[in-house]
């Protein structure tokens, strides 16, 4: 495990070529939803801006895989662990325990402590009943190979292109991501060392003809808190709701460019005038090989299905 810096030859983001990257994991208390939308800096209607800032990922040209992130507009840096030993070495204050003002003093701070935590307790009781009154949903998931949604109670937060790394970087973001269809766009930058493409399927065993592009389409159950994709299943376990099914694809293993497990509809459509050969984010169907995966219940060389549910 290694820490995480600001890689730019200029000060870009406002910092400096090494200067380390510091993080926090947020929660909502309200909303039961996240997505990250890359090529967007606002929300669609309906939906909460947190933050919005710049896509970001590693250097193409590295030999580590990445994944496509969102950095803060305004990025700050790790301050220096540098040690301020100025007044505390050497200095001692000595209290007795039977002080009177002590005693006053700890009686106010207990006091304190008891009016924030009822004023904590007041909060999350108003925020616990807000809660409440809003249904049990906000599972997200993408619908890729498809430009709508299923009509399984769910709504469509947006269509648009799937992509992804090119597939012969090594160090290239590994997953596919659904790029919205109204971007925004900046030219606050000037390297060309993270760098964004269409996807395309690369075989005409998809009931596609290899190079045409591939749709997304990003989705919300109205009903439902939880989406998950299941690899190897072409239904759901009992209590879950099926969204969609079809196959397994992920990036050829004999290409430089990590890549991930996605499930492609079985009935995949293609965009519009997308049908000309330029490679990027590419798409093969994922079969299974015996040795450390077990088989049975799996069988050497037979392609494996997918289905994503909810609930």
């Amino acid at each position: 495990m290694f820490g995480s810096e600001y890689d730019t030859t200029g000060p870009f983001f406002g910092l400096h070529n090494g200067d380390d990257v510091p993080c926090a994991v947020c929660r909502s208390t309200v909303e039961s939803s996240v997505l990250m939308i890359p090529g967007k800096n606002s929300c669609y209607s309906g939906w909460t801006m947190q933050y919005h800032g710049y896509l970001v990922s590693g250097n193409h040209d590295h030999k580590s895989a990445t994944e496509y992130i969102c950095l803060d507009e305004h990025p700050e840096a790790l301050v220096a662990g540098g040690a301020d030993q100025d007044g505390k070495a050497n200095m001692e204050k000595r209290i007795l325990l039977n002080d009177p003002d002590l005693i006053h003093s700890q009686i106010q701070a207990l006091e304190r402590k008891v009016q924030d935590t009822m004023a904590k307790y007041t909060d999350l009781t108003t925020k616990y009943n807000t809660l409440l009154t809003k249904t049990n949903a906000g599972g997200i998931f993408v619908r890729w190979g498809r430009k709508e949604c299923p009509g399984n109670n769910t709504e469509l937060v947006y269509s648009g292109f799937a992509g992804g790394s090119w597939y012969y970087h090594t160090e290239a973001a590994a997953e596919y991501v659904c790029l919205p269809r109204d971007p925004d766009l900046t030219t606050k930058f000037s390297s060309s060392d993270a760098l964004m493409y269409g996807s395309e399927y690369d075989s005409g065993e998809f009931g596609q003809a290899s190079g045409n592009d591939v749709p997304c389409a990003v989705c919300r159950s109205m009903v439902e808190s939880t989406a998950l994709m299941i690899p190897g299943k072409s239904s759901c376990y009992d209590g879950w709701s099926m969204q969609y099914h079809g196959d397994l694809v992920a990036g050829a293993y004999s290409h430089k460019a990590a890549s991930q497990y996605i499930c492609l509809d079985e009935h995949p459509e293609t965009l519009t005038a997308g049908q000309d050969d330029h490679d990027g984010k590419l798409f093969y169907p994922v079969k299974a090989m015996c040795g450390s995966l077990a088989c049975p219940p799996y069988h050497n060389n037979r392609y494996l299905t997918c289905v994503v549910c909810t609930k």
